[in-house]
């Protein structure tokens, strides 16, 4: 870090103790996201804090500490406020150097460090102790290692094992997919124990496994890797061929029934059905994204030749596209409305950036404001409805706005305080009149109006107000001597 100054060397933030230092911004390094406790930055609360560093908050220091694991100097907390300085390009940042800490540390730090403004909610501390799991593997046993991972994401240690419960298993599956690939290109057990890090007696007992469902299980549903087998699809073709409608073909208990009836010895697998579904269901929604009709579509799933479609007959995906009709027409119906909001929020929301009274906060109150120009009753931030359009807005059109919205610039500081000397403030009823008289000479002018400038002459106004109440009277009174100014009756500050 390109450090500016030292502002002290005992600093205390909330019971952590360093440096309190000034840096660039642009020296401070950010959390790796591999690491990060968040999986990225948040834009919208990243903005939020250049207007309050732009009014002149004073905001917490950043902390930073060597993680000797890592070997590095590493952000623990404040990746929102590093960028929101750099956005603003501002020359210094507060740091607080903590000086070296452990990999666990780090985690816990992390989360603790974390603001109550932007809590996690479970599946962020889910990817969190992933993240933690990767990285503390190789250093503790099972039971030590959860132990580990819940005192930094602050759950209880079976929490964590149930969170980590299926990246163990795909850990598992791997491992055996790579052990039966060693084995078939002749390794003995002892080298594939080795290679995979596994006692001896694990790997046996993978080879046996897999051994035993090849003699019984006559019709494997599954590969080791997880992707539905050419002899799985095609006893599904069949009982695609005799179900009635769409419900039928991804039904587990009905499918298992048929092939016991049909003589098949399947493994009981509920991943199997799950898994064609998913791409199935995958496959058609690329083509409704591709602006395909249902005719269109239909036909592309007869003459598909990859994927699950490859070892599927002519008959059953002519079957599958009939049962699929009407799944197909609500995903284009649903594709059709989204465009159709899309263009229109869009139009709205350009309009909306363009106006110089407008002050972009961020997505959310962007939607609820194109909501209103709708016409829309009553829109709430948290409605369903009010997240749609942020997300449009956000996920595809968000540089467009943007580079609208910046087209007219912000009024600088210096300007509103050059109006206001312009103007006698005793010639003002109220703070709102004053208010108004601003914003209109900066919109005049082609500025775009900002929550800033209004705070400068709610200052100013208040500074006014002050001055006017300690201020002699300028008309002469009757007073006696020694007594007080008499008071008129019309004095606005008589009964404050």
């Amino acid at each position: 870090m390109k450090v500016v100054k030292t502002l002290s060397e005992n600093y205390d933030l909330k019971g952590l103790k360093g440096k309190l230092l000034l840096c660039d911004p642009a020296s401070v390094p950010l959390t790796p996201s591999e690491l990060y406790i968040r999986s990225g930055i948040d834009r919208d609360w990243v903005m939020r804090l250049e207007v309050l560093i732009e009014e002149g908050a004073d905001l917490d220091p950043v902390v930073v500490a060597y993680v000797k694991d890592l070997g590095k100097e590493v952000l623990v907390g404040g990746n929102h406020r590093v960028e929101a300085y750099r956005g603003l390009m501002e020359p210094e940042i507060k740091v607080l150097h903590i000086g070296e800490i452990s990999l666990e540390e780090f985690f816990k730090l992390q989360r603790e460090l974390n603001p109550d403004i932007l809590p996690m909610d479970t599946e962020e501390l889910k990817r969190y102790a992933e993240k933690l799991y990767d990285h503390l593997k190789s250093k503790y046993e099972k039971k030590e290692l959860y132990e580990k991972i819940a005192d930094a994401v602050g759950r209880s240690p079976e929490t964590v094992r149930k969170w980590l419960a299926g990246k163990e298993q795909e850990e598992k599956r791997e491992k055996i997919r790579r052990a039966i690939e060693l084995k078939e290109k002749g390794y003995t057990q002892e080298q594939i124990a080795k290679e995979l890090g596994v006692p001896r007696r694990t790997v046996a007992g993978w080879l046996a496994k897999m051994g035993e469902l090849t003699k019984s299980a006559k019709t494997p549903l599954l590969t080791p890797t997880g992707d539905p087998t050419p002899e799985g699809l095609k006893l599904w073709g069949e009982f695609v061929l005799e179900a009635q409608k769409l419900g039928d073909i991804f039904n587990d208990s009905a499918f298992y029934t048929f092939a016991q009836k049909k003589g098949y010895q399947v493994e009981m697998h509920g991943m199997f059905l799950a898994e064609i579904r998913e791409r199935v269901y995958s496959y058609i929604n690329n083509l409704v994204s591709s602006g395909l009709k249902l005719r269109q579509i239909q036909e592309a799933m007869v003459y598909e030749r990859e994927g699950v479609f490859e070892h599927l007959s002519t008959p059953v995906k002519k079957k599958l596209a009939l049962l699929l009709k009407n799944y197909i027409e609500n995903k284009i119906e649903e594709k059709k409305r989204l465009t159709e909001l899309e263009l229109k929020s869009l139009e709205v929301a350009k309009e909306i950036v363009q106006d110089p009274e407008y002050v972009f906060s961020n997505w959310i109150d962007l939607a609820m404001k194109v909501r209103g120009k709708l016409g829309e009753d009553l829109p709430t931030r948290g409605s369903a409805r009010t997240q749609e359009i942020a997300d449009i807005l956000k996920k595809h059109h968000s540089d467009t706005l943007m580079e609208l919205y910046n087209q007219i610039p912000e009024v600088p500081e210096e300007k509103v305080k050059e109006i206001l000397e312009d103007h006698d403030l005793e010639e003002f009823e109220s703070l709102e009149q004053l208010i108004a008289t601003v914003k209109a000479s900066v919109l005049q002018e082609g500025y775009r109006w900002t929550r800033k400038a209004e705070l400068i002459i709610i200052e100013a106004y208040r500074e006014f107000e002050k001055a006017s109440l300690h201020s002699p009277s300028d008309s002469p009174t009757t007073a006696s001597a020694g007594s007080g100014p008499a008071l008129s009756e019309e004095d606005p500050y008589a009964d404050r």
